[in-house]
């Protein structure tokens, strides 16, 4: 399975963020050396951890890296990719979003919703992260899960398997 994902947030300035890891991490969580382990929205928070692969150099390994972003309606977010492709016939796509909106009472809350589709090669290819509910809906996309955080509970957004 092949992931990608894109996180908003991290340069709006009065986004609240608490990351772990290195400073390397910071500057490079897109970077080869990481890959995205786990998505959780959990105390109010939207919690991103990573492991580290097998390429990374000993002196930039760290083993706690994660990112954790509070809510702010409007730029904080996430889209994570997940493709399983069958060879060159098509692929299931999984994109997991997670935006941030105002509730009943203006407090900004997670919104957690999943779009899949099987889609045909070589379209499957084509797609990216970049993308937005009403734009996956319009290329054949179903809303298979939608999820409000409570506050309390803890919604597991995405998963990249088995963890030792």
């Amino acid at each position: 399975m092949k992931v990608q994902f894109s996180l908003d947030g991290m340069l709006t300035p009065n986004t609240e963020v608490e990351i772990g890891g290195s400073i390397y991490f910071l500057k490079n969580h897109y970077s080869p050396y990481y890959q995205l382990d786990l998505v959780v929205i959990e105390g109010g928070r939207l919690c991103l951890y990573f492991r580290t692969t097998d390429d990374i150099p000993q002196n930039l390994m760290v083993h706690r890296n994660y990112i954790k972003l509070y809510p702010h309606v409007g730029s904080v977010g996430l889209v994570v990719l997940s493709k399983d492709t069958h060879g060159h016939d098509d692929a299931d796509l999984t994109y997991d979003v997670v935006t941030c909106e105002p509730d009943e009472d203006g407090r900004a809350v997670f919104h957690h919703r999943r779009f899949e589709a099987t889609i045909e090669y070589p379209r499957c290819c084509n797609l990216n992260c970049n993308v937005s509910k009403r734009y996956l809906l319009e290329q054949g996309f179903a809303c298979v899960q939608h999820e409000v955080h409570d506050g309390h509970d803890s919604i597991e957004v995405f998963s990249a398997g088995p963890r030792c």
